[in-house]
This record gives C-alpha cells, structure tokens and sequence, in this order.
C-alpha cells in the first residue's frame, strides 16, 4: 500500500507539472521503488505515464480531458448529452482499466435506470446497487470484466456525475 501511495504520489505531481508547462515534453523519475517516464501534451489535455517497478513489473496509464480511453466499451451506458470530463486507462499485469467521468442533465433515477437495464441486458453477473438520497452505485461481472458506475448530483451545478469503471482481466 505504501509503494501505491508513493506511485500515486508521484504521477499526480508530475502531472501537475507537465501541465503547468503548457508543452510536451517527457520528465524521467526514478526511486528506489521503480522508474517512470511521464509525458504530457502541448495543451495539457492528455499524460502518459510508462515505467517499471523495482520488481521488474510493467505500468502503463494514460490521462486525457478530451478523448475516451482505449478499450473503454462503445456500448457503455453514458447518458446522451453528458459531456466527458476526464477518462484514464492503465495496463498492470496483463490488466487493463478504463474509467471515464462525465455529466450532465439528468435525473440520478434515470441514469440508475439506464446502468441497470444496460447491465441485465448485457449479461452481467453479481450484479449489485446501492442508492442513497442523489446518489448511486453500481456493479457487475461479466466473461473477465468488472463493471462499476457512481451515479451522484452535484448540488452546486445541478447536474449529475458519472464515473464509469471497466477492469478488463487477462486471466479471469
């Protein structure tokens, strides 16, 4: 837990910087834990991180404002007319997630509705929900993928937030 705390340390800072800088470039970070190559784009929309940990283990993850991530489902229930405000995608281990968060106009029922019904017609297993007051969560197991969504208001915009999770195992 403490080396994922370290990572995650790292990769945040980093992002910030490249972004800051407002151009692409690649900044390398070593640690007794591993060696990482960060790489941000011109306009700050997107970072790659690639590296190894000291045990030799390959992480690849990519951030973006603008784009949906690779391998993120077309079929995947987003609402229409939400509008995406981040995504990410990260390989560990021969797994791959992908998460997506967006929002906008809706009611929390409404998108609980459209994840359940997506989720029952899709084949999904174990599927489970847990709704309180504006907010929701979901999930669901399917042939080496875990889904999960977090359905919640945003009281000072009054629109609804969606983050949208696959994990896609390589050895289910």
């Amino acid at each position: 837990m403490k080396k994922e705390r370290m990572w995650g340390v790292i990769v945040l800072s980093s992002m910030m910087v490249l972004s800051a800088c407002g151009r692409s470039e690649s900044t390398i970070i070593k640690t007794d834990q591993g060696t990482m190559t960060v790489t941000g784009d011109q306009n700050g929309d997107s970072v790659s991180i690639t590296g190894k940990t000291s045990d030799g283990k390959e992480i690849k993850s990519e951030y973006s404002t603008t784009e949906m991530p690779k391998d993120f489902p077309q079929d995947a229930p987003i609402p229409k007319g939400f509008q995406l405000k981040g995504s990410a995608r990260s390989e560990q281990n021969g797994d791959i997630s992908v998460m997506v968060t967006c929002s906008g106009e809706a009611k929390v029922d409404a998108v609980v509705q459209q994840i359940t019904d997506y989720l029952n017609a899709g084949g999904f297993k174990d599927i489970s929900s847990f709704a309180v007051d504006a907010s929701a969560t979901l999930g669901g197991k399917k042939d080496g993928t875990d889904f999960s969504a977090i359905i919640a208001r945003d009281e000072s915009t009054g629109t609804v937030d969606l983050i949208i999770t696959y994990v896609l195992k390589s050895n289910p």
